[in-house]
């Protein structure tokens, strides 16, 4: 039934069907494709799901890595020698949106923002490139345990965060009564469904 209703229809942004990305949850507001992939498309841009923020899914526990592991990740990938306390070695320094927990835009690595040729650490250098996808999401924050001597990534949201969350749209239409266009107009702004 659910198919049959919609048979026929898609997405549209100016007449052009649209690239429907999604992911799996947000840290409280989806992310750009401009500061994913350095694309714009003007109807995946970064957008409320503010909901999501009071369940389960919205903070994971957090993934643990031996501190000797980090040090010789970050030399590798990123060049840089880390010196003194673990506790001292990550600072988040930008968010998309200045939000507390939100989608990594810049992040000093051992006092560094950049690397290679002035390259710029964002979360995803750290997630994709430094722990290679071992924590689900480039909207983090980074703690250490002393007594175990290991850096803690405490993680928000799970996936790249462009376009349709599908967690976000899950809530919205269980607790918050949104019909499906009323979900995709809101995930994809300035689209029409027909």
């Amino acid at each position: 039934k659910c198919v049959d209703a919609v048979l026929g229809l898609a997405v549209y942004y100016n007449g052009e069907m649209i690239q429907s990305t999604f992911t799996a949850a947000t840290p409280g507001y989806t992310n750009s494709s401009y500061d994913v992939w350095g694309v714009h498309y003007p109807y995946l841009v970064s957008v409320d799901s503010s909901w999501e923020m009071n369940y389960d899914t919205f903070k994971k526990v957090g993934a643990r890595f031996d501190s000797s592991y980090i040090k010789q990740r970050v030399k590798d990938v990123l060049g840089i020698e880390l010196k003194g306390s673990p506790a001292n070695w990550f600072s988040i320094k930008d968010t998309l949106e200045s939000t507390e927990y939100g989608w990594v835009t810049s992040v000093a690595v051992g006092g560094k923002t950049t690397y290679g040729n002035g390259k710029k650490i964002t979360g995803r250098v750290i997630r994709e490139q430094v722990l290679d996808f071992a924590i689900v999401s480039a909207a983090f924050t980074v703690g250490y345990d002393e007594s175990t001597d290991e850096i803690i990534f405490y993680i928000y949201g799970s996936g790249h965060g462009v376009g349709f969350s599908q967690f976000g749209a899950h809530i919205a239409a269980q607790d918050m009564g949104w019909k499906y266009d009323r979900i995709l107009y809101h995930y994809f702004p300035g689209t029409e469904i027909k």
